[in-house]
């Protein structure tokens, strides 16, 4: 009822409101709330989604690294094509937009990890391309890199170089994935910081609104203090 009341505000300041009976804004506004609950709907089953791809690597269920990588990739397409998606649509109801973009920012915030910057990051999470295995036995000998677990015949060493293979792809994994958060981090911020200046002004009523907006949304109190920062510029 708020969007329909600013519409008629805006008709009678142009004085087309004549022209345009009130079951015909009504159900103008209708549509473009089903239009916007419809998009919001989009927007909520492609985080899900990013969340479910997310998981399912997280608790190593897929066989593989190249697996894992191959849908590191297509869940990381999805999030950008989630961001794109915001920042082409037109016509939509600032604080909905807000919220949005906020969503998108709570689900990164979830998974980056804040470390990946630090110097210590890459020491507790080392990979290599493919590992030595450890002796086959006690007086068993050292096989080539890269060889698969079954090729060592000593119960006890294919058990520990299996799950040195396991550590391996854990690494590889959350080392990819971190930087490709941050790649998709630094798209969104930018959207979201030319969101805010197109869409809200330096008015108290604005910082008020979007201040309010910012409290209530699932956000790191870094990221908070950030889009304050954007707020305040």
């Amino acid at each position: 009822m708020c969007n329909l009341l600013k519409k008629i505000k805006k008709l009678c300041l142009t004085g087309a409101f004549a022209s345009i009976t009130f079951s015909q804004l009504l159900a103008q506004t209708n549509d473009a709330n089903k239009s916007m609950s419809f998009f919001s709907g989009q927007i909520t089953n492609q985080l899900s989604q990013f969340e479910t791809s997310v998981f399912e690597i997280q608790t190593n269920r897929l066989r593989t690294s190249n697996e894992s990588l191959v849908k590191w990739a297509a869940a990381m397409e999805q999030l950008k094509g989630t961001a794109n998606s915001l920042e082409n649509k037109q016509g939509v109801d600032r604080k909905e937009m807000a919220e949005l973009w906020f969503a998108v920012l709570g689900v990164l915030d979830k998974h980056i990890d804040p470390n990946f910057v630090a110097p210590d990051f890459f020491k507790t999470n080392d990979c290599y391309l493919n590992l030595v295995p450890p002796r086959d036995g006690p007086d068993g000998p050292v096989g080539p890199s890269g060889i698969s677990p079954e090729a060592l015949k000593n119960p006890a060493a294919r058990a520990e170089y299996e799950e040195m293979l396991k550590r391996n792809k854990e690494h590889i994994n959350n080392v990819i994935f971190q930087d490709q958060l941050l790649r998709v981090d630094n798209q969104v911020m930018t959207s979201v910081g030319r969101f805010i200046r197109t869409s809200y002004t330096s008015s108290e009523s604005d910082k008020k609104e979007l201040n309010e907006t910012v409290d209530t949304a699932k956000l790191s109190s870094s990221r908070k203090q950030k889009i304050r920062e954007i707020i305040l510029e």
